[in-house]
């Protein structure tokens, strides 16, 4: 197990949170223990998540609809916005239940003349369902599928990208989001494990690795550390004109700089 190599305080600061999931994902390949102070690893964000749960959905397409595939839905339901009623897919859900429906048919029944969606709101679950479908076709047909190449066909084919820039707009927050997802992708496709697998695999990290603090390298950005001091600092893409960032004269760094 491979822990701080200076044995000593060291951190690494990000002008922005997304300038720290490459990092992450480096030493997620590698072995370093790490912590992020201020904010959840990369891995575990709601967009990535979404991505998990799609595919964590998919594999229960053959087992009974219950209160698990449920909540998978309601995750990915409307990310991109498919405009769906969050109360009339819990409502089809409860009824699938009760007809002892498996996933697949539940989510089948949300396209039929007795579902509580409206007619426009059939037509896109039909667009969800056969995304679903689809994708499990991948899961369970596709030996040797690497869940990186999962992912990214899932980006899109979600068109995930272009729902960040519509619903956060062109900005920090979406490049934020969509450089996570892409670090997210290149990492699974490094593991080199299948989809399920992978799945199984983010759900057993553990980015500090068990070890004592001292031996873990702390990230962060530069602006939760005033009045902090450590032995040693790393501040990774600190261009002139790029930092810091300096809200108050409008250089706010969201310059696009093709890594996203």
């Amino acid at each position: 197990m491979r822990t701080n190599p200076l044995n000593e305080n060291l951190v690494v600061l990000g002008r922005m949170y997304c300038q720290l999931s490459g990092l992450e994902t480096e030493f997620l390949a590698r072995g370093i223990p790490y912590r992020v102070l201020g904010r959840a690893p990369f891995f575990e964000r709601r967009e990535i998540q979404v991505l998990l749960d799609y595919v964590r959905l998919a594999a229960r397409l053959g087992l009974a609809a219950d209160a698990t595939s449920s909540k998978l839905l309601l995750s990915v339901a409307n990310t991109p916005n498919r405009m769906l009623s969050k109360l009339m897919l819990e409502r089809t859900f409860v009824l699938a239940q009760s007809n002892g429906y498996s996933t697949r048919e539940a989510l089948h029944s949300l396209l039929g003349s007795r579902s509580f969606l409206t007619s426009s709101q059939r037509t896109r679950a039909d667009d969800l369902v056969t995304f679903i479908e689809r994708l499990w076709e991948r899961i369970t047909q596709e030996a040797g599928l690497n869940a990186g190449d999962l992912l990214e066909w899932m980006v899109a084919g979600l068109d995930y990208y272009a729902h960040f820039d519509n619903y956060y707009g062109k900005g920090e927050s979406s490049e934020d989001r969509k450089r996570a997802v892409a670090y997210f992708c290149s990492y699974g496709r490094g593991i080199g494990l299948e989809p399920l697998n992978f799945v199984a695999h983010v759900e057993s990290l553990d980015t500090t690795r068990g070890v004592p603090e001292k031996d873990q390298i702390l990230m962060t950005t530069v602006f939760r550390t005033k009045g902090l001091e450590f032995d040693y600092v790393v501040i990774p893409a600190c261009e002139e004109g790029y930092m810091p960032c300096l809200f108050g004269s409008g250089n706010t760094g969201l310059r696009h700089t093709g890594n996203s």
